[in-house]
């Protein structure tokens, strides 16, 4: 009769019936779902039933009928997971009202695995505690919630006083454990403790952790859940707890004492929970062992908490240690600057300076001092404390330091004003070199010769930069580092960006972005990113070049590099420049503004893109003005640096644009010797096609007509011969304009022809500028 009133009420509309915790009925209702699941092939029904597998034995009456149902043709079974991460942000958002921070996401989802009655648990045990900020890091120490004990208790209840005594060991041993440790640590036998823990894998609280493809039997086993590993813990008292953890790391020692470096963090851990128990000594030996393991593995925010612990378990050894202290310190500062935590960082090497002071250890406060100063972070804006830093340490060290000094003065070389003159560059970088090379020590060469590639930027030292390059890869070779070959490879891409040699550039960059896949660092990939944008660019491939940037910055910010949002601007102020859209002058103006401040070796080229600027606005009278304060002294306090090239480039346009016959002569001698180059910017690797364009402008503004022609034809055919369109298309409107100025008329077809092929060029390209200055020009029949 059930059946039929079913049947009936299904025939007029379909209907879906829904059994919760079906793991709960007895045989009889599980006989009639039997039933009910044969009868239902004529129906428009669908009939959901839910439960717990954790709750079956193979001697409940829902596993028999499980086996029944699978074998009819419509029944399915569906297993439902933890919830994802973003389920898990937004089950919190929901809850708190407010977006979670990343780390506490990561935290409930780990601690849960994404069930959400344990969720909801753990938030409300939170939110009791105070409202969720979104920077807050969640106290994983704290007690677990009473349901959740409730849930796990009853399992756990339902098992033997040996199985749960043996539970309560592995649970000491970690989430993942081992069967010879656990063996020990509950001396049983090897037989009887595999017996013990098959009751506990019948009850779906342990399983065996196997390999894919491999029939041997497991020798580790894991808890099914996070949280039935956290309440067998918890129920431990501190005492006893101590005394365990100091057990099984004896266990563990004694087990890999052939081999600990797979178990250095397992030993850490045992240790540093039982530091106070007197085993503080091998709580830090072993806590600096696994972070040194993990930060050699890019693993840094790992070494981050073993260095924290070390310095929690110097607390507890019998007599203070400062010097050890200082040691943890610059550990840690320097994990944490791998973590992309800059200020945790810096403010830990302050603290290890502090102590070094304390100590009268100037080389604890020089490591100190160059940590501070960040890696890569040449020539970013001033910073007095870093330089403080520096010259305390430099003014400390022993003259026969020789190691530690030329590290210091290698890092003076990019820290202002230092950095700001290429003398004070080649003085300190020549002396760190010549230490460095005395010392004998590969790492403090390899700084030095950083060092002194930024004494080699600009346009005088490219045989040198060559020959730098080489060496590094040497170095790199010798030893296998590949942070040192990615060092070598960029010295060489940046030198052949100049040479011209754009084949060449594009597989250096090619080994150059495999080279920062391995080794997995943000500073590495942002410095691919901002490459792989000057290539897009320069050949024309604005909005790939702008992809490029944007990618970039993000990687460069999330890195917290100092420079990040100066070296985004400056290309993108190169990008604007080629594109010349009158939409994008606001962004132009914020980008110089955001930039002239920033140090005043910038100066020149910044106030030479006001120049251009001005120009293109039509304010000619505040061009000039402002191209008096770049060539006031005929350019020859213009530093020969990286910004050199490009700020000349800017100064012939300058003096085009401005008919400027006076200073035409002088731009055109300095770049004249330089006639073969790229324009290049070293440190952007922003690149404005061959010099020869810049020779040829500088040339027209000198009415010197010939000169100028075989400049500009020598531009067409270098730039063509780089794939720089942008340029390409530039040398042809500039070099109609001078036929033009000049005015013979047996030029005016050779005008037409360049006048055309710049306006397809630019307008294929999106260089809206140059697409109207060109149909803006006319030429008589």
């Amino acid at each position: 009769a059930g059946s039929a009133f079913r049947r009936a009420l299904a025939a007029g509309r379909p209907l879906v019936l829904v059994l919760d915790d079906l793991h709960w009925a007895d045989k009889p209702s599980l006989l009639l779902l039997q039933f009910l699941a044969r009868e239902m092939g004529a129906m428009r029904i669908l009939l959901v039933a839910t439960y717990r597998d954790v709750e079956l034995r193979r001697q409940h009456p829902l596993a028999a009928t499980l086996g029944e149902l699978a074998r009819e043709p419509l029944c399915s079974r569906l297993v439902l997971r933890g919830l994802a991460p973003s389920d898990v942000a937004a089950f919190i958002a929901s809850a708190t009202g407010a977006p979670p921070a990343e780390r506490t996401i990561a935290a409930i989802s780990d601690m849960t695995e994404g069930n959400p009655f344990f969720i909801g648990e753990i938030v409300r045990l939170l939110l009791d505690r105070g409202p969720l900020d979104a920077g807050d890091d969640p106290a994983w120490g704290l007690t677990l919630p009473q349901g959740v004990r409730e849930a796990i208790g009853r399992r756990l209840g339902a098992l033997s006083d040996e199985c749960n005594r043996v539970l309560t060991l592995a649970a000491v041993l970690g989430r993942e454990f081992r069967l010879v440790e656990l063996r020990r640590l509950a001396d049983l036998d090897a037989a009887r403790l595999l017996e013990v823990l098959h009751e506990a894998v019948d009850a779906r609280i342990v399983a065996p952790v196997t390999r894919a493809g491999t029939a041997r039997a497991a020798t580790r086993y894991a808890f099914a859940h996070a949280l039935i590993r956290e309440t067998l813990y918890e129920e431990l008292t501190a005492p006893m707890r101590l005394r365990l953890h100091q057990r099984a790391g004896e266990v563990v020692e004694e087990t890999h004492a052939a081999d600990p470096a797979p178990v250095l963090a397992e030993l850490a851990h045992h240790f540093y929970q039982a530091a106070a128990g007197g085993q503080a000594e091998k709580a830090m030996t072993y806590a600096v062992a696994a972070a040194e393991r993990a930060s050699t593995g890019l693993a840094y925010e790992e070494a981050v908490g073993h260095y924290e612990r070390a310095l929690e378990a110097l607390d507890c050894a019998p007599r203070p240690d400062d010097a050890r202290r200082a040691l943890l310190l610059l550990g840690l500062g320097e994990a944490r600057m791998g973590a992309r935590e800059r200020e945790a960082a810096r403010a830990t090497f302050r603290g290890a300076a502090a102590v070094a002071r304390t100590l009268g250890r100037p080389d604890l406060l020089a490591q100190a001092a160059l940590g501070f100063g960040g890696r890569a972070e040449f020539g970013v804006q001033q910073d007095a404390e870093v330089r403080a830093l520096l010259d305390e340490a430099l003014a400390r060290l022993a003259p026969d330091d020789i190691a530690l000094r030329s590290r210091v003065l290698s890092r003076m070389v990019g820290t202002p004003p230092y950095g700001d003159t290429m003398a004070t560059r080649d003085a300190l970088s020549a002396e760190a070199l010549a230490l460095a090379r005395r010392a004998d020590d590969p790492a403090t060469l390899v700084q030095a010769l950083n060092a002194r590639h930024w004494a080699f930027l600009g346009p005088d030292h490219l045989g040198e930069r060559d020959a730098l390059g080489d060496e590094l890869l040497a170095l790199a070779t010798q030893t296998g580092e590949k942070a040192w070959a990615f060092a070598g490879y960029d010295v060489h891409f940046t030198a052949l960006l100049a040479h011209g040699d754009l084949p060449a550039a594009d597989r250096a960059l090619d080994v150059l972005r495999r080279l920062a896949a391995e080794l997995r660092q943000p500073l590495e990939q942002w410095f691919v990113s901002w490459y792989c944008a000057s290539r897009a660019i320069g050949d024309g491939r604005f909005a790939e070049g702008e992809r490029w940037l944007r990618e970039g910055l993000a990687i460069g910010e999330r890195a917290q590099h100092p420079a990040a949002q100066a070296a985004f601007r400056g290309q993108l102020l190169w990008l604007r420049g080629e594109q010349g859209r009158s939409e994008d002058i606001a962004e132009v103006e914020d980008g110089l503004s955001f930039l002239l401040p920033l140090s005043p070796a910038t100066r020149p080229i910044l106030q030479s893109a006001l120049v251009n600027l001005y120009v293109d606005q039509g304010r000619i009278d505040d061009a000039r003005r402002q191209f008096e304060l770049v060539a006031a002294h005929a350019f020859r306090d213009v530093e020969r640096d990286e910004h050199w090239m490009v700020t000349m480039a800017m100064a012939a346009e300058a003096v085009s644009d401005l008919s400027d016959a006076t200073r035409a002569p002088h731009v055109y001698a300095l770049l004249e010797p330089f006639a073969d180059r790229n324009v290049v910017h070293d440190l952007l690797r922003a690149y404005r096609g061959s010099a020869e364009l810049y020779l040829a402008l500088a040339a027209s503004a000198m009415r010197e007509w010939e000169r100028s022609t075989g400049h500009f034809e020598r531009a067409l055919a270098t730039n063509a011969r780089l794939g720089s369109r942008p340029y390409v298309a530039r040398a042809e409107y500039e070099y109609a304009h001078m036929l033009l100025t000049r005015g013979r008329r047996q030029d005016h077809a050779r005008v037409r022809s360049l006048l055309a092929s710049a306006l397809a060029t630019s307008g294929e390209l999106g260089m809206r500028r140059l697409e109207a200055k060109v149909a803006a020009t006319t030429v008589s029949r």
